[in-house]
């Protein structure tokens, strides 16, 4: 939403990177490389980073919040037993990564952290700056006091229920890695299906320049990956936002895209001038009723990434509503959208402006995206 985050709150229950949640309303699990999203996306099941935890109307809140509630270190363990800090060190002294991953998956299931080895895994990756894989291939690896310290730290963000893009401070879209904090919404697998979605369709115009807008472009995911893998675009990425914004201009100044992407601040479609061939928005369509309910990971993310008013549609109708005027004759417009809302929606546009109103399924065969045809 101008403003808003880029979110995808559909979804299967993605764990895949970890700390990631899907937004879908009820969903199944899918496990992944963390934050690694493959090309076939929602198809296979990817054992991912941990934590992806579902957007879906259907998951309550975890009851134990990891900040609030004291868990007493694991009996007998010297790496957790420190009262100011879970992991602290006595002794100036290496472990091997084998005992960290032991007494660390210990310390999360007690902290109740969902997928506690794995995202113990990913952590200690990290601390190491190794491979997941390589670290687990050699357990027998010796951490050194300042990597144990490091990854004691992380561990303290995880047993709060950070997800673990926002902990590593970068996520993995499209096969590149964005830069990433509680600023921006963490991009979710089905966001990547929108984008093909959208390179689909622009493939197929036939301009020097395809103008296009990224409306609540949030990390600036949508903007970065369209420019990317289109020669002849231009886009407006637009967030209501300046924070959210800050984080977009990291990736697009890391990516060397500021030839091709433009930002903007703005709350509305109707307060940007020109005209566009597209129209792309992940906005958000959580009915503000549900917030509260989801899941403690998804509470770390930005509400105005979230938050669709009411019945969840309140920005969706402002995009369908104001998009007209600035979208040139035959152009699109993409809408992620929530499964349920693919019924309410058609009720609620004009046929009389629009030539064309489809709805796309995801890999789960969920109706969660919209495409509009202006006449």
């Amino acid at each position: 939403m101008p403003g808003v985050v880029s979110r995808s709150y559909a979804h299967q229950t993605t764990k895949a990177m970890p700390g990631v949640v899907s937004r879908s309303y009820a969903h199944q699990t899918t496990k992944a490389m963390s934050g690694v999203v493959s090309r076939s996306y929602a198809q296979q099941t990817t054992k991912a980073m941990p934590g992806v935890v579902s957007r879906s109307y259907a998951q309550p809140a975890t009851t134990a919040s990891a900040g609030r509630q004291t868990t007493k270190a694991m009996p007998g363990s010297r790496l957790w037993r420190d009262k100011s800090m879970p992991g602290a060190l006595s002794k100036n002294y290496a472990h091997r990564a084998a005992k960290l991953l032991r007494e660390g998956t210990i310390y999360l299931q007690k902290k109740k952290i969902s997928e506690p080895k794995l995202n113990c895994e990913w952590i200690l990756a990290k601390a190491l700056n190794m491979e997941r894989l390589a670290l687990l291939i050699n357990p027998d690896t010796l951490v050194n006091k300042a990597d144990t310290d490091k990854f004691k730290k992380l561990m303290a963000l995880k047993a709060e229920r950070a997800p673990l893009s926002y902990i590593f401070k970068e996520h993995n879209f499209m096969g590149f890695s964005l830069f990433l904090n509680r600023s921006a919404l963490i991009p979710r697998p089905e966001t990547e299906e929108l984008v093909e979605l959208v390179l689909t369709r622009a493939r197929k115009i036939k301009k020097n320049k395809i103008k296009i807008l990224d409306f609540g472009t949030g990390s600036g995911c949508i903007a970065l990956a369209l420019a990317k893998s289109l020669k002849n675009c231009k886009l407006t990425a637009v967030d209501k936002s300046k924070r959210a914004l800050k984080c977009a201009e990291k990736n697009i100044k890391k990516f060397q895209q500021e030839k091709k992407i433009k930002l903007f601040c703005a709350s509305k479609v109707s307060e940007l001038s020109g005209k566009f061939d597209l129209i792309v928005s992940n906005p958000p369509y959580i009915p503000s009723t549900v917030i509260g309910n989801l899941d403690e990971e998804v509470q770390f993310e930005p509400k105005m990434a979230l938050d669709g008013g009411m019945d969840g549609l309140k920005i969706v109708k402002e995009i369908i509503k104001e998009a007209p005027k600035i979208l040139l004759k035959g152009g699109r417009v993409f809408l992620e959208i929530e499964e349920n809302q693919s019924g309410i929606l058609p009720s609620l546009i004009n046929k009389e402006i629009w030539s064309e109103i489809v709805f796309h399924k995801d890999y789960n065969n969920k109706q969660r995206f919209l495409e509009l045809v202006l006449k």
